[in-house]
C-alpha cells in the first residue's frame, strides 16, 4: 500500500531520518513529518510549564484555582449551551443519512458488533 502512495502529491518523505534503519522505515511507513518550529516551541512551552509547576507549586495551584472559579462562575451557561448543541448535533448525525456511513473499505465487515463497539 505504501508503494502505491509514493507517486501521490499528498505524501511527502520525512524531513528527519533516524540513525537506525528500523526507525526511518517506521517513520516513512507511518508517514510522520516533524516541523522543527512547532516541535521546538512545544518542547520549550512544556518544559517551562513543568519548571514553573515544580518551583512554584502552591502559587500555581492558587492561580489555577482562581482561573477555574472564574470560568465556572461566568461561563457555566456557555458550557451547558455547548454540550447541548454537541449532543443535538450527534443525535442529528446519527438519525440522518450520515448515520449509515460505513467506515473502512467497501467489502470490509465490522470487527465488533454494535453493542461491543459501544
Amino acid at each position: 500500500m505504501a508503494d502505491s502512495l509514493r507517486g501521490s502529491a499528498g505524501w511527502q518523505t520525512p524531513r528527519f531520518t533516524c540513525a537506525s534503519d528500523r526507525g526511518s522505515r517506521m517513520r516513512s511507513r507511518l508517514r510522520l513529518e516533524t516541523n522543527p518550529v512547532v516541535f521546538i516551541t512545544s518542547v520549550v512551552v512544556i518544559v517551562l510549564f513543568l519548571l514553573i509547576g515544580v518551583a512554584a507549586t502552591e502559587q500555581l495551584g492558587r492561580v489555577f484555582e482562581t482561573v477555574q472559579d472564574g470560568i465556572s462562575s461566568t461561563l457555566d451557561w456557555y458550557y451547558i449551551l455547548t454540550v447541548t448543541a454537541f449532543l443535538l448535533f450527534v443525535v442529528w448525525l446519527g438519525a440522518s443519512r450520515f448515520g449509515r456511513l460505513r467506515l473502512g473499505g467497501d467489502d470490509e465487515r465490522p470487527r465488533y458488533r454494535l453493542l461491543g463497539a459501544m
